[in-house]
């Protein structure tokens, strides 16, 4: 709440600014059926406390359309991608060049979302442009790929060779969800068509994640030249789903750009 208390002071500012010194200055904001972007740059200040709460930070892109002075559409876009690896390494024995033993532990995710929404601008000034809006995200949730593999090598006492690898891996599927957003805002046109702006945002989600998770493991033994290997395969089930309301509030620096010409 500090910082929507800070953010709502900064536009009350920037308002009083325009309307004492930005009376002569020429209008700068977009006309109607005008299209632009606007990037989300920075998100600042999440306050989340739902195990999924981050299902929608994602719409980092929002496209415009301008029905007329008021009424804005907007669409957003998002990916959100994580990969992230480990790998430890431990050398053991008298000849620890020889002796060692890797393990590694990979995961890797990948989502997408699509948020439609409609902004109403408020009057303001010529180039301070307040809005409060709603828009109603969807997602799709990806799957989550996990690995861990074990290599061990090194030379038995009786001056053999022997090698130990492990490959586990396990895939929990996606899910998918949906909420509605509410959110408040405004942009600053530096120029004709370019202008920096803040958006705070909360959303109520829905989310439901998971189901059969499909894990196989393979096992190779080399004992001085004699090869054993084992294999596995197994399943589980793990279904959740999340009803969240008010559980997160995400305060973003946007780069907002119109390509219409007045």
């Amino acid at each position: 709440m500090k910082k929507l208390h800070v953010f709502l002071a900064f536009m009350f500012i920037l308002l009083i600014e325009n309307v004492l010194l930005g009376q002569t200055a020429e209008i700068v904001k977009p006309d109607f059926s005008e299209w632009g972007v606007s990037f989300r740059a920075i998100g600042i200040g999440a306050l989340k406390d739902a195990p999924f709460s981050q299902a929608f930070d994602t719409a980092s892109l929002n496209i415009k359309y301008t029905r007329n002075e008021r009424i804005f559409y907007r669409l957003g876009l998002g990916v959100e991608s994580s990969s992230k690896k480990t790998e430890n390494r431990d050398s053991t024995g008298q000849f620890a060049s020889k002796n060692y033993t890797v393990s590694t532990t990979s995961e890797s995710k990948t989502s997408f979302s699509i948020a439609p929404g409609l902004e109403y601008h408020f009057g303001g000034s010529k180039r301070l442009d307040p809005y409060v809006g709603v828009e109603i995200p969807f997602k799709l949730i990806g799957g989550k790929t996990e690995k861990d593999e074990i290599k061990t090598e090194g030379i038995g006492f009786d001056g053999k060779a022997n090698s130990f690898n492990s490959l586990n891996e396990t895939f929990t599927p996606g899910g998918f969800g949906f909420g509605i957003g509410l959110l408040v805002g405004f942009n600053y046109f530096v120029t004709e068509r370019f202008a920096l702006g803040r958006e705070y945002n909360i959303n109520f989600d829905w989310v439901s994640e998971g189901g059969e998770s499909n894990s196989s493991s393979k096992t190779v033994y080399d004992v001085g030249g004699t090869i054993t290997n084992f294999t596995d395969k197994s399943t589980s089930y793990q279904k959740e789903t999340n009803i969240k309301g008010n559980n997160r509030g995400i305060l973003g620096l946007n780069i907002v750009y119109f390509f219409g010409e007045k």
